[in-house]
């Protein structure tokens, strides 16, 4: 069975291990350190799917910069503007409702700042 570990998010992955010993006359010899006797390799299970994002990343780094502008920024004006920093309540029904209320108010503020307020209710009255 493979061992179970926490990531850096703190969710629990299974990892693959190769030890050192297992290493000495295979493919991976070139890996391997000096110290033999503890040193080990180890692999989260979808370690595959993390290097082909970071290889997609490399080859089109436009592509992530104009996600980055995009779509992060109604995050960083929800946090720092609206000073919304977490849930206020628990359960995935309430903080789909409280999600949902965060985002209206954020697009209530962003059109109005891009349409005054007589031209908004002209358009809805």
């Amino acid at each position: 069975m493979s061992p179970r570990r926490k990531n850096a998010c703190g969710k629990e992955v299974i990892a693959t291990q190769i030890f050192a010993h297992d290493c000495l006359d295979r493919m991976l010899e070139s890996q391997c350190t000096r110290n033999k006797a503890n040193w080990k390799i180890t692999r989260e299970a979808n370690e595959h799917l993390m290097e082909a994002m970071a290889e997609r990343m490399r080859r089109e780094p436009g592509k992530f910069k104009l996600r980055k502008t995009l779509a992060e920024h109604p995050f960083g004006t929800i946090k720092r503007s609206l000073g919304y920093t977490h849930f206020l309540l628990k359960g995935l029904e309430k903080v789909r409702t409280e999600w949902s209320l965060i985002t209206l108010v954020y697009n209530l503020k962003r059109v109005l700042k891009l349409v005054s307020f007589e031209k908004l209710m002209q358009a809805v009255g």
